[in-house]
């Protein structure tokens, strides 16, 4: 504002020239995403711009029927350009919890006035509960010049179950069967009553014995293998074991043939971790870097 003038006034910055000028506003001028913003001596707020740029808007969707703990889930974000020109430059997409971004996408020009488009997001939970996910576009600093900023976020709400599994994964070669000695831990309550052992392709890889049991509580499960039946990875244990959250239970798990091993001394999983002290194959080698693969479930 030019002092003396009525309105607001644009010089050019090298020369000192006006570019352009208007009876309206004057006061208190601020610049932000491409307008100037002004206050007139009626008291109103007045902006300048240009209102033919494009506008980003977003919709959030959690599109699944269930979002559980360690398992993939999608979320989804629509994007529309709701603005008066055509994006013609690429521009992100961010999935974040909090202020951790989980995912990020690109997407690519053009993005016509009206058109849609859709961008995926997998999205792995660690714990349960209600989780308040952000999806925002062309997060700062930003490639596209819009004439709304505040219409790139949304927001979906996720309510996550626990999983009534530990799930150790796949493992690999080399193998042998013997005897495991270690130790899990959960990060959440897991009612259990199946053990199921990763074989190693082409062989018969099972679980012959296996005992689970904390020393303090005195819970104890065990499982013992029928035979090469149509069910002979999964054993049914004697009574149902809810592994509760933080305690730590002890395992031996006798295995025969070539079960999948995981080679290392412990290993962290979605739901907690498992260890390895002690394994002594059939030929009566021992190591501390063989962790049976295998997973616990529940089955009603």
């Amino acid at each position: 504002m030019i002092r003396g003038y009525v309105g607001l006034y644009c010089l050019d910055a090298l020369t000192g020239d006006e570019l352009w000028h208007t009876e309206y506003g004057g006061s208190s001028p601020a610049i932000a995403n491409g307008f100037v913003y002004t206050i007139g001596a009626d008291g109103r707020v007045y902006a300048f711009g240009n209102s033919t740029l494009p506008d980003l808007a977003v919709e959030a969707n959690a599109p699944d029927n269930e979002y559980v703990v360690g398992k993939k889930g999608n979320i989804t974000a629509t994007i529309e350009n709701i603005g008066k020109a055509i994006v013609t430059t690429t521009f992100k997409v961010e999935l974040r919890h909090k202020v951790d971004v989980l995912a990020e996408q690109t997407v690519n020009p053009p993005l016509n006035i009206s058109d849609l488009r859709e961008v995926v997001f997998e999205w792995t939970p660690e714990e349960p509960g209600e989780h308040r996910l952000t999806v925002e576009v062309d997060p700062p600093p930003g490639n596209v010049s819009k004439s709304n900023p505040r219409t790139n976020i949304a927001f979906v709400i996720v309510t996550v179950e626990s999983s009534n599994m530990f799930d150790t994964d796949h493992g690999t070669y080399p193998s042998i069967c013997g005897t495991h000695y270690g130790a899990i831990i959960l990060k959440q309550n897991i009612s259990v009553n199946i053990i199921y052992t990763y074989p190693c392709a082409g062989t018969g890889g099972h679980t012959e014995h296996v005992k689970i049991w904390n020393e303090s509580t005195g819970e104890c499960v065990v499982a013992g293998w029928k035979g090469y039946t149509e069910e002979y990875h999964n054993l049914s244990f004697n009574t149902t074991l809810t592994l509760r959250k933080g305690v730590v239970y002890s395992y031996i798990i006798t295995t025969g043939s070539y079960p999948q091993i995981i080679h290392a001394p412990y290993k962290h999983i979605t739901s907690g971790n498992i260890t390895c002290t002690r394994f002594e194959d059939a030929n009566g080698k021992v190591y501390d870097d063989w962790i049976p693969a295998f997973r616990l479930w529940y089955a009603a």
